[in-house]
């Protein structure tokens, strides 16, 4: 039976404990099934999913909430059925309240895949692991390995955590491009048709599929509950390149960190950077020429709209270095003692 919370709240409710008390019109409260939890300290956001305990530090969309209890990736899929559609106008209201700010909807995917697709690339990243990433952080991305292309998978996923699209990632010298985002079959200019990376089966589905990952920030749908829910903005968000560095940086202590997965900012990245920027903004991009110019192109923007924009100091001696190649102390410090972007401009010139 539905309760009046609605069909995200029925979702989660078998696995939580406690009293629920309501919180405004959106969230609802009680305590954390992730920990010894006495306080209450799990918020829930009814209407997105999207989910935050202040006691753990865990946190995520509806998607995450389900793996973490032990769902599996086809089981995740069946409990999501009855929310999707929520979900979808959830999206659509933030969309038209937004609509006058925003020239594209920077919050949800056009075509959302299967949780199950990742059930394909289920295999542990052995190079990761051997680089010193978490097993367990590895895991609550959904990181996996594809045996065929012999790439690392990171999945993309929009703002409420719907996949969106897999980038893989080269593990092998030569292997080009580096970075490369899937797409299904296809046909090209002159009418040939391309296989695409999934398989055929997929290609039959999802013919002519194919996702822009510049539209979103890689992890930020485990960012976003600290600025919809929280609203104090304690918490800064570091910006980083790429999926290591992300992952490097919220291994070392900062979990609200997300990548724009290249050196440049796109306008939809830079709207969701403004929704998060109550909180402040920390550039961390690699400490190479491009990075150090992608720093000043972009700070330059996004100051126009961000109120605290800071970026970090990287150690003397770690020129084209990126986050992932320092210690967790010189991380910390890095981070902590962020200049403020007007003085490390000037102090750049």
């Amino acid at each position: 039976m539905s309760s009046s919370l609605g069909p995200v709240f029925d979702i989660v409710a078998p696995y939580l404990k406690g009293k629920v008390k309501r919180s405004g019109s959106d969230n609802v409260i009680t305590l954390c099934p992730f920990h010894d939890d006495h306080t209450a300290s799990f918020w829930l956001n009814i209407n997105n999913g999207l989910w935050l305990c202040f006691g753990c530090g865990e946190r995520g969309s509806l998607h995450k909430f389900l793996r973490k209890v032990g769902l599996s990736y086809d089981a995740v899929d069946d409990a999501m059925e009855p929310v999707n559609i929520q979900i979808a106008l959830f999206r659509r209201k933030e969309k038209y309240r937004r609509e006058a700010k925003f020239f594209s909807d920077p919050y949800g995917g056009d075509t959302i895949l299967p949780e199950a697709l990742l059930g394909v690339y289920e295999y542990k990243p052995n190079d990761l692991v051997e680089a010193g990433f978490d097993p367990k952080l590895l895991r609550s991305l959904d990181i996996g390995f594809d045996r065929r292309l012999n790439r690392i998978i990171y999945p993309l996923r929009d703002l409420y955590g719907n996949l969106v699209g897999l980038s893989g990632r080269a593990t092998q010298p030569g292997d080009e491009p580096r970075y490369k985002v899937y797409r299904g079959g296809h046909r090209d200019d002159k009418g040939k048709y391309i296989p695409g990376d999934f398989g055929e089966n997929f290609d039959e589905e999802y013919r002519d599929f194919k996702v822009d990952s510049h539209r979103f920030l890689w992890n930020a749908e485990n960012v976003y509950p600290s600025v919809l829910i929280d609203q104090r903005g304690w918490d800064p968000i570091v910006v980083t390149e790429g999926f290591k560095a992300c992952m490097w940086t919220v291994q070392n202590g900062f979990p609200t960190t997300v990548a724009l997965t290249g050196a440049s900012i796109s306008e939809d990245q830079r709207n969701l950077i403004i929704r998060m920027s109550g909180n402040p903004i920390v550039l961390f991009l690699d400490n190479d020429q491009p990075g150090r110019k992608a720093t000043l192109r972009e700070g330059k923007q996004l100051r126009k709209s961000v109120n605290e924009l800071w970026v970090a100091t990287y150690p003397k001696g770690y020129e084209d270095a990126s986050p992932d190649d320092l210690d967790l102390r010189q991380l910390r410090r890095a981070i902590y003692g962020s200049e403020e972007w007007s003085k490390w401009l000037h102090m750049t010139r």
